[in-house]
């Protein structure tokens, strides 16, 4: 025997007239305070004004001139550039300090600048452009990128870059007498060429490389100014190592610190508490990449 229990209308309910008539929130409230008043459901109609063919003339003149445009221009020749003319595009991808490929220097490489970098070309003697460029991004790189328009024939070019503080004579990447052919283009690229040592590698060997049970290069040496650990501040280095000892440059000075740590022993600092076998624990290209850091801590 199974028994229903039948639902029970609220008794405020009981006397309101059914519709099926859609109401409004607020039409249905009021029909439950109203009973006896019979609203009608809100009703919307959208009516359309009528258009005449004549509203679409200044569409279809609009539309008529843009067509002519186009068919006339795609009649006409395209030239990039006069027509009696030749063209320089020159391309630097380079970090201040760097040396760059298959560019004869007589300057050292000097890493960690940030210094701009200046390009100044001349035709014929005559300088064209003079352009510096600010290093861009985390590593201090700049891109630059620039074009030259200029009559055919034979002209003198020379493209001189300065990319070091306070340097008076700056690096020739270019100079040479070019016969120019009408519409000819000389593409010249310059990038910096891979260094024998990489300071970024010397930089995590100086912090992460285990040389000897827990300890690295960063527990005895702070590379922060006047901050001392156990051996002397690092801070600086580069400049102070090539006046140590006379007869050694700064990258001497470091490698023979490193490989014989008690030859030089700063003021202050007594002897014998440096790994006296880093030679022996570290490859030779591990120290060079070593020494590479160090040179860029001025």
């Amino acid at each position: 025997m199974e028994r229903q229990r039948k639902p029970r209308l609220n008794q405020k309910f009981k006397e309101v007239p059914v519709s099926l008539d859609w109401l409004p929130p607020n039409d249905f409230s009021l029909a439950l305070k109203k009973p006896n008043q019979q609203r009608q459901a809100t009703t919307y109609k959208l009516e359309f004004s009528q258009i005449h063919w004549q509203s679409f003339i200044p569409a279809i003149l609009l539309l008529f001139v843009v067509l002519a445009g186009q068919i006339w221009l795609s009649d006409v020749n395209f030239r990039p550039f006069p027509a009696e003319t030749a063209l320089l595009e020159v391309v630097l991808n380079h970090k201040a300090g760097y040396p760059l490929r298959e560019t004869a220097t007589t300057l050292e490489p000097e890493l960690g600048l940030t210094s701009p970098t200046r390009l100044i070309l001349e035709i014929d003697g005559q300088t064209q452009w003079d352009q510096s460029y600010q290093p861009q991004g985390k590593d201090g790189r700049v891109v630059a990128f620039e074009q030259t328009q200029f009559d055919p024939g034979e002209h003198h070019l020379r493209l001189t870059m300065f990319d070091r503080p306070g340097q008076l004579e700056g690096q020739i990447l270019f100079d040479e007498l070019v016969l120019f052919e009408n519409h000819g283009i000389l593409d010249l690229s310059f990038s910096d060429a891979p260094l024998q040592s990489d300071p970024v590698a010397g930089r995590k060997l100086f912090f992460e490389s285990s040389l000897e049970a827990s300890a690295s290069c960063h527990v005895c040496h702070s590379i922060e100014p006047g901050e001392v650990v156990v051996g002397p501040s690092l801070a600086g280095v580069a400049t102070r190592a090539a006046e140590r000892v006379p007869g050694l440059n700064a990258e001497d000075y470091l490698r023979e610190s490193i490989l014989h740590p008690d030859a030089y022993v700063v003021e202050g600092f007594p002897a014998g508490q440096m790994l006296p076998d880093l030679g022996k624990k570290l490859s030779s290209d591990q120290i060079d990449n070593l020494v590479a850091f160090l040179l860029t801590l001025k």
